[in-house]
């Protein structure tokens, strides 16, 4: 018993990250931690065998099963990832460890990309697994196939298509970004519809979580008028609220969080954007309210 607390101690945060990148829910993650010492508590791995492997196959497991659960049940609008802190690229959101320098670091950010957290909600949970298993914890073909219930030829395959599925992902802007979000703020500020069109692309888009909540935008807004519009009109609803915005970095994007003393009633006292940028112009922004996203 005392080696499981002293695992807990020491694998616990790796393996949360393990379970949000399955997930994309931080209670979720927490609930899967959770329930993987305790299976470790019940059916105790043998004294010879490593015990992060042992417990990194088998919260990929329970992650697949709970994936599969939430895919059933309906959603009120919009399904988003909860958001975490990458600012300072805590070592825990790290599957494996992955050393010092850019190249690792570029590689941790690209893992729990906010972008790339979205993209994995339209793989299936086989997908999602192989995914985790191959390329997070650099698990071989082998070892994942036994690990899922799988056959070899299978988790190549899975693996292929899941990767096929996410080639059009954009990676994390390594430009300072944050003109673009002045520029974004103060054309919201000033109400300046022209300022706020020349941030945003043709084709943007904006995709807002409230989990039924709050309100929100039932479906995926598309086009930098529309986008506009709805920020517009959100800012200008929460003036009386006195929002407090805050520039952030969360899942390897530049965000804003806003929060109100006091939001009026349907509205969300906290909120995170989240916001794809590229040479200079918003592509894409994904807005998180639901409460239990943003614990």
């Amino acid at each position: 018993m005392k080696e499981l607390d002293q695992a807990y101690v020491v694998h616990r945060q790796r393996l949360w990250g393990v379970c949000y990148r399955m997930l994309g829910s931080g209670i979720d993650a927490d609930e899967v931690v959770q329930d993987t010492f305790v299976r470790a508590v019940e059916h105790r791995p043998g004294a010879d065998r490593s015990l992060w492997p042992w417990l990194a196959k088998v919260a990929v497991n329970l992650a697949r099963d709970r994936l599969r659960r939430r895919q059933r049940r309906t959603y009120d609008g919009p399904w988003l990832p909860s958001v975490v802190a990458t600012d300072g690229l805590p070592g825990w959101l790290r599957g494996v460890e992955l050393g010092p320098g850019p190249e690792a670091a570029a590689t941790t950010r690209s893992e729990v990309d906010y972008a790339w957290l979205v993209a994995l909600e339209a793989l299936t949970p086989n997908q999602r697994a192989v995914l985790v298993l191959r390329q997070v914890l650099d698990l071989s073909s082998a070892e994942t196939a036994q690990a899922l219930g799988l056959s070899e030829s299978n988790v190549r395959i899975t693996l292929h298509r899941a990767r096929k599925a996410l080639e059009a992902v954009p990676t994390p802007s390594m430009a300072d970004d944050s003109m673009t979000l002045v520029r974004f703020a103060e054309a919201l500020r000033t109400g300046d519809l022209d300022a706020l069109l020349a941030v945003l692309v043709p084709h943007a888009e904006a995709t807002t979580d409230a989990g039924g909540e709050y309100h929100a935008a039932r479906r995926i807004v598309v086009g930098a008028a529309a986008v506009a519009r709805l920020y517009l009109g959100l800012w200008t609803k929460s003036q009386v609220w006195r929002p407090s915005p805050q520039f952030r970095q969360l899942n390897a994007r530049p965000a804003v969080t806003l929060d109100m003393a006091e939001a009026g009633p349907g509205f969300a006292p906290r909120s995170v954007t989240l916001f794809d940028i590229r040479d200079g112009r918003i592509h894409r922004t994904w807005s998180v309210l639901a409460s239990a996203k943003l614990a």
